[in-house]
């Protein structure tokens, strides 16, 4: 069962601990769904397979090194075992990271899957977070699958690690970190990366036209877990982005009938109708969005901007990885302060402004309609 942890600080309940479980990584699934959605003929599946597993070896072979041992294949399985869940675990996963962006030459993209990764060496959250676990489960270490908003990285027993962070030092912090990091995410084992090998493919069949069959996924994905609501809102946002703001209303309301407190839909669903021209209804979800604690709006704002700010200043000093990620945190912050009741186009102005620093041409147009439908909409309540 998943965990949702929330915010930091005042908004942040007591956050119960998750056992950190050693559930292999179904990689044969994922590659079986992978394939089936990118049409890979089957013997180009076993090179595909031959090199995933190469990649796995020598993380192994890597960490079986640095604990003293000649490889992982050749060493007894219990001792080294022993010394993986000995060894000191920000250690551990920096050695890991080290390993994978120097030996394995990984390369960072957002678009990639597992097995593009693999014909391309371009990996991102979602395919090196895979690789990893499975190195690390297969040598005894348990991990669990971190998921903030649009994203996906390793926690141990007391360590996160950042697996598209190329740095070391950087990847690796205490878990603690997660609570100030992070808005909200939710914690599962690595048995869970099937759902989300569901998830992950359905924007590619979404931009390639294949509707229906990111409905099959969605329907497939929702079997394995139906408490789960990530791919009906990918769907709702994927048709949003794409200006199907009918279809994108129908997704996000089923989001909505699994969690009716899942504020980000409401949301994401009174702008969506706010696209269409239909005023009181985006009005409404607006106000269905406000939570209990409407001051919670002022601390979201304020966070969005500093991330803002923090992201903008390593832009100039040559950080742009570091600064895209804040840019990311910023956006979801000004999204998390619009639900709480804060000023509406005074936060999707500051959302606008954060995507043309990232260079989003595409969502950034679709912003500026936005912000454009909004002053329309507050003009229209100052003459009623």
């Amino acid at each position: 069962m998943a965990l949702m942890y929330p915010c930091p600080g005042s908004l942040r309940a007591t956050a119960t601990s998750v056992q950190v479980q050693k559930a292999p990584v179904p990689i044969e699934r994922i590659m079986d769904i992978e394939s089936s959605v990118r049409d890979i003929p089957g013997v180009y599946r076993s090179e595909i397979r031959a090199k995933y597993e190469w990649c796995v070896n020598r993380l192994m072979d890597g960490t079986a090194s640095w604990l003293g041992f000649n490889s992982a294949n050749g060493a007894n399985a219990a001792k080294l075992r022993y010394a993986v869940n000995l060894a000191d675990e920000s250690d551990l996963f920096r050695n890991l990271c080290a390993t994978f962006n120097g030996s394995i030459a990984a390369s960072i993209q957002t678009t990639s899957m597992l097995t593009s990764s693999m014909e391309s060496g371009i990996f991102n959250c979602y395919s090196s977070t895979i690789i990893i676990a499975d190195a690390l489960t297969r040598l005894g270490k348990g991990v669990t699958i971190v998921r903030p908003p649009s994203h996906m990285l390793l926690r141990g027993s007391s360590c996160a690690f950042e697996t598209t962070v190329k740095n070391p030092e950087r990847a690796v912090s205490g878990a603690d970190v997660l609570y100030s990091k992070y808005l909200y995410w939710n914690e599962f084992g690595s048995d869970s990366l099937l759902y989300d090998a569901y998830l992950w493919p359905i924007s590619t069949l979404i931009l390639s036209g294949q509707d229906a069959r990111a409905i099959e996924y969605c329907i497939e994905a929702t079997k394995l877990d139906a408490g789960r609501y990530e791919v009906v809102t990918q769907l709702g946002m994927m048709h949003f982005k794409n200006g199907r703001y009918e279809e994108a209303i129908d997704f996000l309301n089923r989001a909505i009938e699994v969690n009716a407190k899942f504020d980000f839909a409401w949301n994401q669903m009174a702008i969506a109708e706010l696209c269409l021209g239909r005023v009181d209804a985006a009005i409404e979800h607006f106000l269905n969005a406000k939570i209990v604690h409407n001051d919670k709006h002022n601390e979201w704002y304020s966070r969005g901007v500093s991330f803002t700010a923090l992201g903008r200043s390593e832009d100039i000093r040559g950080m742009h990885e570091s600064a895209v990620n804040n840019y990311e945190i910023a956006l979801e912050c000004y999204n998390q302060a619009i639900c709480a009741g804060h000023d509406v186009f005074e936060a999707w102005s500051r959302r606008t402004e954060t995507l043309g620093y990232m260079g989003a041409t595409e969502e950034l147009r679709k912003d500026q309609e936005v912000v454009s439908r909004m002053k329309e909409m507050l003009q229209t309540q100052r003459r009623n």
